[in-house]
Formats: C-alpha cells, sequence, structure tokens
C-alpha cells in the first residue's frame, strides 16, 4: 500500500499544510489530532500516519520544543515532506474552490429563498456551521449535501464581506468551521458577489 493509498496520510498532510509554520519546527501526535477531525476520531491514526510519513522521507524525528508538552515523541517535516504538505494543502483549496463555486451556481438555479432562510437561521441562533443549516433547513429526502456546500458558500461569503460582524472559528467541528454572529445587520441578508463567493479560503 503507497502513501497515496492510505487516507490517513492524506488527512495529515493536509492538516500539516494548513499549520505548516509549527509542522516546520515540531508537531507531536496531540498536534495531528487537534488540526485533524478524521485523525481525532480514528484510535492511532495520527501514529499510523506518522509512521507512513517517515517511512517515505516525509516526516522525521524532531526536538523537544521551548513549549510545555506531555510527550518525548516530536516530529518535523523533512523539505520533501514541506513541499507534499503544500501540494496537499492547495488541492484541497482548488477542490472547495470548485465546490463553493459549484454551490453558489445551483443556489443561483434553484430555490433563493434558501439564503433568506440560511440568514434568518443565522440570526435566531447567533452560531451555526454549514451541516447544522443544512439540516435545520432541508426536508426530509431532499439533497442534504447540497444544502451543506451551499451554506458553506453563504456562511463564507459573508464573514468576508463582514468580518466585524461575522466570524469564522479557527478549529473545524465536524469537518466544518462555525460562523458566529457577533453584530446583527438586521433582517434583509447580505448582499453575495459571485467574486465574493467563490474566493475565501478553502475548508467550508
Amino acid at each position: 500500500m503507497t502513501v497515496a493509498e492510505l487516507w490517513y496520510v492524506g488527512a495529515a498532510m493536509v492538516a500539516l499544510g494548513r499549520n505548516l509554520a509549527q509542522a516546520r519546527r515540531s508537531f507531536t501526535y496531540a498536534d495531528l489530532r487537534a488540526w485533524s477531525d478524521e485523525l481525532a476520531k480514528r484510535p492511532r491514526a495520527a501514529w499510523h500516519a506518522v509512521e507512513a510519513l517517515r517511512a517515505h522521507g516525509l516526516v522525521t524525528k524532531g526536538e523537544r520544543p521551548q513549549r510545555r508538552v506531555a510527550t518525548n515523541q516530536f516530529f518535523v517535516l523533512t523539505p520533501d515532506g514541506i513541499a507534499a504538505a503544500q501540494a496537499a494543502r492547495a488541492a484541497q483549496a482548488k477542490a472547495s474552490r470548485a465546490r463553493s463555486a459549484r454551490a453558489l451556481s445551483d443556489a443561483r438555479r434553484g430555490d433563493s429563498g434558501f439564503a433568506d432562510r440560511l440568514w434568518s437561521l443565522l440570526r435566531m441562533r447567533r452560531q451555526l456551521t454549514p451541516d447544522e443549516a443544512a439540516g435545520t433547513l432541508v426536508d426530509v429526502g431532499d439533497d442534504t449535501a447540497r444544502a451543506t456546500a451551499t451554506a458553506s458558500c453563504y456562511l463564507r461569503a459573508w464573514a468576508k464581506a463582514h468580518p466585524e460582524a461575522i466570524q469564522r472559528s479557527v478549529r473545524r467541528i465536524n469537518h466544518f468551521h462555525r460562523y458566529i454572529l457577533v453584530q446583527d445587520l438586521g433582517p434583509q441578508k447580505p448582499a453575495v458577489s459571485r467574486k465574493g463567493a467563490q474566493g475565501g479560503a478553502a475548508a467550508s
């Protein structure tokens, strides 16, 4: 089995790419689990990922950092590992932008009231993830995955257009960022441009 065939290696590389500044210095199994929901949910997945990366020369043993951590196991990305992590992050970002573009197109062709209901839900709950929104707004039998992507598209665009009013969490929850309404902008949903909706960060 090659590195590309191991799901946990892919999850680890994306996580390391997102946290490259620290991964260049040192990281631990606990760091990987904190950076990746996929690795955190599966026992020893972080260990398997690191072992596979070490076997392929992408990760090596690191020195103890100055920060306090309850472990003696430290690792660091090799030059090849840094390049691979950057490539994994770029690929994930490209795929996410493509999903956002499709979601925006679907939203414009479909129910324009979805965005209105999404905005009302965010105002009511004050904080929301895309999957929570889809689970509340869609009917039984509807395409939840598409609704989740559409909600992610709008939430990210609104947060980008009004960062003072809508904040996005750093930590993911079930693969999704949480959006927090800290300043109510009123009952009318913020305007979303095509460029604004398709741009922004790679993750939902």
